[in-house]
């Protein structure tokens, strides 16, 4: 029976190791942001959006087609009218009627169409909604890849810190032989040999603490662009510093300041619109029917309507006026925004040319030191504390140049962001 018990909790285990091996696939960059904007699940969300925006103006739209109704039925009568709303000036109707079985056939047309409200704005604030809808998924499509851009910065980031790690773990196991061997020669004592230890348990904690961390970005950036869950992404891109290129492109644009220009051209349009509608309701209506057998006859109408005291419309008009001046100033604000933007991701540039340079030397210094320590601490000149200093020095300022290295690379995506680029 244990035996039966014994061999179902190993199955379990092995299945449960099995489950817990993914697959580490290389990938560069691009390969990474290609394959979000196919399949990740926040490119889906932005292009169902946009698409959902452009059904909306295309049912604005078709408002404004012909429409066409025919009928008839056993009796022989047929009828068709032809309806038409006007952008500029109301609607035009047209309508004819066979009655069959001996009857008369009778032709109308009916223009209807307002004195002082003429020219209907909807259309055109219909365009313009679209146009900030296909600014608003290309500035939403530039965020999502300055996502994946951000994400797979960090995986490669704490893969260069595992590497860190590891290659202290490897140092302090050697420098840990050697405080043995001198403390069995008997040129040292047993406090070098347990600094050691504590040294190498430090360092192997840190190493599981970024082994874990990276296991879990990849699992986020792998859930992020639409990988399957057990598809693990390794960074391929080579660490290496080459200064970028910061060219503008021609053809570089910030949609948010686009999207903004056009809520104020919005805003001007609903202002006209208001304007239009709190003028007088005075309707022109002409009609003219022509039946056979009679002459035909034409029939004007004015309807005036009228409401005692300030209109609705006139408030709403006022109201709409002020809306408009609050989007202009959040244009100049935006400007002035994005203006202190570029001129900061400018800067940061700048700075960080210089730091990974100052800590490239450092790194160099930082080796120098450690291989001339271990050499003194193998022949007894120095102690295990001032070789863990050392040691702690080069992990320190290897750590620091990968941060530096990565920052710069995520940086010169942000000049590119700030300055319109669409981080293709």
């Amino acid at each position: 029976m244990w035996h039966k018990v014994a061999l179902v909790v190993l199955l379990l285990s092995a299945s449960q190791v099995g489950a817990a091996v993914k697959e580490l696939r290389p990938v560069t960059l691009q390969q990474v942001i290609g394959h979000g904007m196919k399949y990740g699940r926040e490119m889906r969300r932005i292009e169902t959006v946009f698409r959902e925006a452009r059904a909306r103006y295309r049912e604005t739209r078709s408002t404004f087609t012909p429409s066409v109704t025919l009928t008839g039925n056993d009796n022989g009568r047929r009828t068709s009218s032809i309806y038409k709303r006007l952008k500029k000036s109301g609607s035009l109707d047209y309508s004819f009627v066979n009655p069959g079985r001996g009857g008369n056939n009778s032709r109308s047309v009916s223009w209807k169409h307002p004195l002082f409200r003429t020219n209907d704005l909807s259309l055109d604030l219909a365009e313009v909604n679209y146009a900030i809808s296909r600014f608003e998924r290309t500035r939403q499509q530039v965020a999502y890849r300055f996502q994946i851009v951000s994400q797979y910065y960090e995986v490669l980031r704490l893969q260069e810190r595992v590497k860190v790690s590891a290659n202290a773990v490897e140092r302090w196991k050697k420098l840990l032989d050697f405080a043995r061997a001198r403390y069995e020669l008997g040129t040292s004592t047993k406090i070098d040999v347990l600094n050691a230890q504590v040294n190498l348990g430090n360092s192997e904690n840190s190493l599981l603490a970024n082994e874990q961390n990276l296991a879990s970005r990849r699992d986020t950036l792998s859930d992020y662009v639409g990988y399957p869950v057990d598809v693990h992404l390794e960074a391929k891109e080579p660490l290496v510093f080459t200064t970028a290129d910061v060219a503008v492109g021609d053809d570089w644009l910030r949609e948010d300041l686009a999207v903004s220009r056009l809520q104020v051209a919005r805003a001007r349009c609903r202002t006209r619109d208001a304007r239009r509608n709190s003028r007088p309701d005075l309707d022109w209506e002409s009609q003219w029917t022509d039946n056979e057998g009679s002459p035909s006859e034409v029939v004007h109408s004015l309807a005036w309507t009228f409401q005692l005291g300030r209109r609705t419309d006139e408030w709403t008009f006022l109201r709409l006026q002020e809306s408009e001046k609050s989007t202009r100033i959040e244009l100049d604000r935006l400007a002035m925004a994005i203006s202190i933007e570029q001129r900061d991701a400018q800067r940061r540039l700048e700075r960080l040319e210089r730091s990974v340079r100052i800590a490239q030397a450092s790194v160099r210094q930082a080796e120098e030191s450690m291989e001339f320590s271990q050499f003194s601490f193998e022949k007894g000149a120095v102690s295990a504390i001032e070789l863990r200093e050392a040691q702690g020095n080069l992990t320190d300022a290897r750590s620091n140049l990968v941060n530096l290295l990565i920052d710069y690379r995520i940086a010169v995506y942000q000049y590119e962001r700030a300055m319109g680029g669409d981080l293709e």
